[in-house]
């Protein structure tokens, strides 16, 4: 299921790039290095994102192993998950652009989950100063 979403995400930023006339041959491995690379700039965090491809040993991350600074930019700036021709007329959908992936990943989170009655989500989980109408 989740490798579902993951191909669907490659074929849409492959679609993507084809519409904006650019070359992007995306694989679904560059995909998962791409996000596993966004996984550590999470935890790990440095001011501008191409420091982590720096070689300095006061950074002390170093992800140019795992892909060129220039790959990751492009992935970046062409990552899609819904097609932007089939967008319907007046939609409201405020996330349709990442619809796909959402239901896919909800769909397996239920699968593998085991609720119990002591579950408790609150809003202080994550940390949010701001104003959002998808809350």
């Amino acid at each position: 299921m989740i490798g579902d979403a993951v191909e669907d995400v490659t074929f849409q930023s492959r679609l993507y790039v084809t519409q904006n006339e650019k070359i992007l041959n995306l694989k679904e491995g560059e995909l998962l290095c791409f996000l596993g690379i966004n996984f550590i700039m999470g935890y790990h965090k440095l001011p501008p994102w191409k420091h982590y491809w720096s070689t300095s040993e006061d950074l002390g991350v170093l992800v140019i192993n795992a892909m060129p600074r220039d790959h990751f930019e492009t992935i970046l700036r062409y990552l899609h998950a819904n097609d932007n021709t089939s967008v319907p007329h007046g939609n409201k959908d405020k996330i349709y652009k990442l619809r796909p992936v959402d239901n896919k990943l909800n769909d397996r989170f239920q699968q593998v989950h085991k609720w119990t009655l002591e579950l408790s989500i609150d809003e202080i989980i994550i940390l949010f100063k701001g104003r959002s109408t998808l809350k």
